[in-house]
């Protein structure tokens, strides 16, 4: 036992580990996306300069397309899998946060997403004619509709977060 190599003791990793610990990070990076999409949105509403709203407003889109539906769909791939492996049953808590991501996906991808889009869009087609201010678009950037299902979403990903961790009633 003496001349045993360190990693010879180590115990393997469990199918059940990895597929928790590739949930973990899912959900670490759809978080991550979704709080440089809020802070990118926040910042857009602060500026009435073309060149800064297309900025922020594509660079948001960008978030959402290559880490937060990524993360989005690794989450729900690697969370579903960990109830099937982990022989969880469908409490109440389980099916509450598969409610809650459905709707955060809906509002955050369907709606708030598409609305960055348009902003972007907009705001290319502005600095391409010359308009180097629109404060038009700012206030389109800045819409209270948006700004209130930006928190819902928030709110949203928090109680999902509580659910996945604390499981009331598991």
């Amino acid at each position: 036992m003496q001349g045993q190599r360190a990693y010879e003791r180590v115990a393997p990793v469990s199918k059940y580990q990895w597929l928790l610990f590739l949930h973990i990070v899912s959900v670490l990076f759809l978080v991550g996306g979704a709080a440089t999409s809020t802070a990118l949105g926040i910042a857009s509403t602060k500026s009435s300069s073309t060149k800064v709203l297309a900025a922020f407003a594509g660079l948001s889109a960008k978030v959402e397309h290559f880490v937060t539906i990524p993360a989005a769909l690794g989450t729900i791939v690697f969370g579903t899998w960990l109830v099937r492996d982990g022989d969880w049953a469908l409490k109440g808590w389980l099916i509450a946060s598969y409610v809650l991501f459905v709707i955060a996906l809906g509002v955050g991808g369907g709606v708030l997403g598409r609305h960055s889009q348009q902003v972007a869009r907009k705001a290319r087609e502005l600095v391409g004619q010359g308009v180097n201010d629109s404060e038009e678009l700012q206030r389109e950037a800045a819409a209270p509709l948006m700004q209130v299902l930006g928190i819902v979403v928030i709110v949203i990903i928090i109680s999902f977060i509580y659910l996945m961790i604390g499981k009331p009633g598991a």
